[in-house]
């Protein structure tokens, strides 16, 4: 059976483990986002669905109302309940988080910003609304910031933690592959089972590749997350430059052609490219592909050079 995280907003369920069974409790309200007619117990009686939940009087009630109202993608109305909340409770710093979460949803970045200056403010070990900052001051270009907010988040957060593999690709994009491969690996020993392991596993591949350090590691990290999402461009460009460090040349031309062949237009990737041929003695091919890949994005030289590839 697959619920959706709606459900899990309104229910509240139990799980013995022990039995494998789910039980769901039935508090008021519509099930599954249905109102049904002539609903009836297993006993033949009939079950009254109709919601007689009362309008929130506490900031707290505004603020779980405003949540569901979120999730529920109806922004407005959820903004105006956190505004509630955050009008009866203005020291409390998750409100100011949540609505500028929604403000994002609705697309007010300036707002959102705003509200997550006052959060952090108020709660400076405020990890989710470090995140939440540093990914709008990356956005707008500010890096230095972003990363003032990455290390704050980096100091708070316990190593298992889930927002780590946020943290781990946020490293990445300011160029910190020491950081991410931390955060990457601390995420990874405590999620065995998790959906994003695939994400993981390709970045700390990329961030021991930029590092050229542990490549044995780094290719059957790659392979790992090839295995569990093949075909995807992001992850056979990781694997590349593996193959590239290790000055398995050939094998890198071909990770680079397919990750090319899905994504044309993946300035790395032809950056990458041109390095393997050029080191293959593949002249030309190395001359149009650089050419390509600058004409994207002018500044991959100097990012090359920041991992030593020139």
């Amino acid at each position: 059976m697959l619920i959706g995280v709606d459900f899990f907003l309104t229910h509240r369920l139990l799980v013995s483990n022990a039995t494998r069974t789910m039980y769901v409790t039935y508090d008021g309200g519509p099930l599954f986002g249905l109102t049904p007619h002539g609903a009836r117990t297993a006993a033949g009686a009939a079950i009254d669905l109709t919601d007689r939940a009362g309008a929130p009087t506490d900031a707290e009630g505004f603020s779980r109302r405003g949540a569901v109202l979120a999730a529920n993608h109806k922004l407005a109305d959820a903004i105006a309940d956190l505004d509630r909340a955050v009008a009866l409770a203005p020291k409390e710093a998750r409100y100011y988080r949540q609505r500028a979460a929604a403000r994002l949803a609705d697309r007010q970045t300036l707002p959102a910003l705003a509200d997550l200056d006052r959060a952090i403010e108020l709660a400076p070990q405020d990890a989710e609304a470090r995140l939440q900052r540093a990914r709008l001051r990356l956005a707008g270009g500010d890096r230095p910031g972003a990363t003032i907010d990455l290390e704050a988040a980096d100091a708070t957060l316990a190593p298992s933690s889930a927002p780590r593999l946020t943290l781990a690709g946020l490293w990445d994009r300011v160029d910190r592959p020491a950081a991410a491969l931390t955060s990457y690996d601390a995420w990874l020993r405590t999620h065995p089972e998790d959906a994003r392991r695939a994400n993981a596993l390709n970045g700390r591949c990329w961030a021991r590749a930029q590092l050229n350090r542990d490549l044995d590691a780094a290719l059957a990290d790659c392979d790992a997350a090839l295995k569990l999402a093949p075909d995807r461009p992001a992850y056979l460009d990781s694997r590349a430059l593996v193959r590239l460090r290790r000055g398995e040349l050939d094998a890198a031309l071909a990770d680079y052609d397919k990750a090319l062949r899905l994504a044309p237009r993946m300035a790395w990737s032809l950056y990458g490219r041109a390095l393997a041929a050029a080191k293959a003695g593949r002249a030309d091919q190395a001359a149009r592909d650089r050419s390509a890949a600058l004409a994207i994005d002018p500044h991959l030289t100097e990012r090359a050079r920041r991992i030593e590839l020139e």
